[in-house]
C-alpha cells in the first residue's frame, strides 16, 4: 500500500519527517512514485540539509549535482567537464538562493577536484578566485531563470549581486523571505550596500525579514540606511527578527514602527541598547496584530504605560518569550500577561525568578496553555506543580535552573519527590519535555518517574536531558522499558561517551532520533571568507 499512496499522503509523511533529513533521503529509494513526490522536498533548500548533516562530502556532492545542471555550453565556457548530465534539473526545485553559500561550496568542490585530478584542473589554480566567482554567478543565474518556486534570499557580504542578473527583477520581486547576515567592518562589508540598494527597488513583498549584524560602529552606517529603506518599502511585512545590533538600531526601528499594521512577529536577540537612549518597550504596543514577541538576552530597557495607550495592545498575542539575566521591567511582563490572557498559549520566561508574579498570575488566569518554559529552583517548584494542575492541555514543558542557584548533595530526597511530583501532575496531553537542569537523581527515582508517566497514559514524543551528565547505560535501558519500541521520536542526552556501544545501538534501534549535547565526532562547518573580487 505504501508504494502507491496518493501524493497528498506522501506529502503528509514528509512533513512528519521535517526534522529527519536521513529518512527523507530514503523515501526517494522506495520507487519512482515516491521519488517524484519526495524530490521536491529534498531539494527545496539543499544547503540547509547539508548544514544539518554537517559533512564536508555532502556539500561537495550537492554542488557537483548543481554544476551538472548547467548547460554543456556554460560548463565548457567555465573550463569544466561538459559531457555529464543529471536525472533532473535539481535547481528547478530550489526555494532559496544563497549566493555566498553557493560560492563556499564551489570552493570546496574545486579544491577537491584539484586535489584528486591535478592534471585536469591545475590550470584553474592561477585564477581560482575568479573561477569560483564565475561558477557561483552561473549557478545563481541558472537558479533565477529556472527555479519555479523561489521564495527566499539569503545575503552576506562580498556577494554576487543577484539583483542585477537576467530576469532578477521578475523573479526576486516575488520573494517573501529575506535573510541577511554581515559585518559592518569596512574591510568586510564588500558589495552588500550595492546589493541592498537594488533589493530595495526590486523586493517589496517580503513577509519574513531576518537581520544579523556585527561590528556596527556608526549610527548612520550605509548598510543600516539601506536596510531601513528596505523595511520601509515593504507592503506586507509580517515577521521581523534582529540579532546583534548596537549603534544604528533606532534608525532601523523607526522603519519597523511604520509596519505597525502588518507585523505579527517581532524577535529581538542579543542587543545591547544604548544606556542613554534605552529601548522603549511601550512602543511595542502600537503593533495591534502582534502574535509572537520574543526578547532574548538584550540590555537597557524602559517601560511606561503613560507614554502610549495600550488598552487594546497585545490582545492577539499567542506566544511570549523573555530570556533575560539582565534587569528587565517586570511590570511589562505582567501587562503582557494581563492583556493577552484570552489568546496566549505559549509563555517562556527564562533565567528570571518568577515565583512572586508570573507563576501565580499564570496559575490564576491561564488554563489553556499549550507551551510553558521557565527557570526554577527547589523553593518555587510547588508553584510549577500548581500550574501543571490547571493546564490540562499542556503539550510542551521546558524547565531550567535559575542562575546562581546550587543544589546541595543532601537534597536528593527532595529531587526524588520533585521527579515523582512532576509525573503525578503532568497532564496526559504532554508529549515534549525538556529537563535542562544538572540536578542529579538516581536510577530508581528515574524509573518511578517513568512508571508514573506511563501509567497516566502520557505518550512522550520528545525527551531532552541534555544537562544530565550522570546518565549511564542503566538509565537508558530503564527508559527503553517504558518508552522503547519507537514510541519516542527524539531523545537528547548529555554525552555519548557515557554509554557503551551496545547500549547506544539498542537505543538508536528503538528511538527515532538520538542526539547528544557533547561527545559527537567533529562536524564540518561551512565557513569560507572571500577576498573582494576585482
Amino acid at each position: 500500500m505504501s508504494a502507491t499512496l496518493p501524493e497528498l499522503c506522501i506529502r503528509f509523511v514528509l512533513e512528519e519527517l521535517s526534522n529527519d533529513t536521513r529518512s527523507k533521503h530514503t523515501c526517494i529509494l522506495i520507487n519512482r512514485h515516491w521519488c517524484m513526490a519526495s524530490i521536491h522536498e529534498i531539494w527545496k533548500h539543499p544547503l540547509y540539509y547539508c548544514q544539518e548533516l554537517e559533512q564536508k562530502d555532502r556539500y561537495i556532492q550537492f554542488i557537483d549535482t548543481y554544476i551538472k545542471c548547467l548547460s554543456p555550453q556554460i560548463r565548457e565556457s567555465l573550463g569544466l567537464e561538459s559531457n555529464t548530465k543529471t536525472t533532473f534539473d535539481y535547481t528547478t526545485f530550489s526555494q532559496w538562493i544563497c549566493p555566498n553559500g553557493l560560492r563556499s561550496c564551489v570552493k570546496l568542490w574545486l579544491d577537491e577536484k584539484i586535489k584528486q585530478e591535478p592534471d585536469k584542473y591545475s590550470n584553474l589554480l592561477k585564477t581560482e578566485n575568479k573561477t569560483i566567482f564565475m561558477i557561483g554567478k552561473a549557478l545563481c543565474e541558472h537558479l533565477i531563470i529556472n527555479s519555479k518556486k523561489l521564495i527566499g534570499v539569503q545575503l552576506n557580504q562580498n556577494e554576487i549581486n543577484i539583483f542585477e542578473l537576467p530576469q532578477a527583477e521578475k523573479v526576486l520581486s516575488k520573494v517573501t523571505h529575506f535573510i541577511t547576515r554581515f559585518s559592518c567592518e569596512p574591510s568586510r562589508i564588500g558589495k552588500l550596500p550595492n546589493v541592498l540598494s537594488l533589493a530595495t527597488e526590486i523586493s517589496k513583498n517580503i513577509q519574513v525579514l531576518n537581520i544579523t549584524c556585527f561590528n556596527v560602529e556608526k549610527e548612520n552606517d550605509i548598510s543600516i540606511r539601506k536596510l531601513s529603506q528596505l523595511i520601509r518599502n515593504q507592503k506586507r511585512l509580517k515577521e521581523f527578527t534582529l540579532t546583534y545590533w548596537n549603534p544604528g538600531f533606532m534608525n532601523l526601528w523607526t522603519s519597523v514602527l511604520q509596519q505597525y499594521n502588518t507585523l505579527t512577529t517581532i524577535i529581538l536577540e542579543t542587543i545591547i541598547f544604548n544606556e542613554s537612549n534605552p529601548f522603549l518597550l511601550h512602543e511595542l504596543g502600537i503593533f495591534k496584530n502582534l502574535q509572537v514577541l520574543t526578547i532574548e538576552n538584550c540590555k537597557n530597557f524602559i517601560f511606561s504605560i503613560k507614554k502610549i495607550d495600550i488598552s487594546n495592545s497585545f490582545r492577539k498575542l499567542k506566544k511570549f518569550t523573555v530570556v533575560m539575566s539582565q534587569p528587565f521591567p517586570r511590570y511589562f511582563i505582567m501587562v503582557i500577561l494581563q492583556q493577552s490572557n484570552e489568546n496566549l498559549r505559549k509563555v517562556e520566561v527564562i533565567d528570571m525568578d518568577i515565583k512572586e508574579d508570573v507563576l501565580p498570575y499564570c496559575i490564576k488566569h491561564f488554563t489553556r496553555l499549550l507551551n510553558f518554559s521557565c527557570s526554577i529552583n527547589i523553593e518555587n517548584f510547588n508553584l510549577l506543580l500548581s500550574l501543571l494542575k490547571v493546564s490540562p492541555n499542556l503539550e510542551t514543558l521546558y524547565i531550567n535552573e535559575l542562575e546562581d542557584y546550587l543544589i546541595e548533595e543532601d537534597e536528593d530526597l527532595i529531587l526524588f519527590d520533585f521527579l515523582c511530583s512532576l509525573g503525578e501532575n503532568f497532564p496526559k496531553s504532554l508529549y515534549y519535555f525538556t529537563f535542562d537542569l544538572d540536578w542529579e537523581f538516581n536510577n530508581d527515582s528515574f524509573s518511578k518517574f517513568l512508571k508514573i508517566c506511563k501509567e497516566k497514559g502520557i505518550n512522550f514524543k520528545t525527551l531532552i536531558f541534555a544537562q544530565s551528565g550522570f546518565f549511564n547505560d542503566l538509565y537508558l535501558y530503564e527508559l527503553l522499558k517504558f518508552y522503547g519500541d519507537r514510541k519516542l521520536d527524539e531523545l537528547v542526552l548529555h554525552d555519548m561517551n557515557n554509554f557503551s556501544k551496545e547500549c547506544l545501538k539498542e537505543v538508536k534501534k528503538q528511538v527515532g532520533i538520538v542526539k547528544f549535547a557533547k561527545g559527537y565526532p567533529e562536524k564540518f562547518n561551512l565557513s569560507i571568507n572571500f577576498e573582494e573580487d576585482n
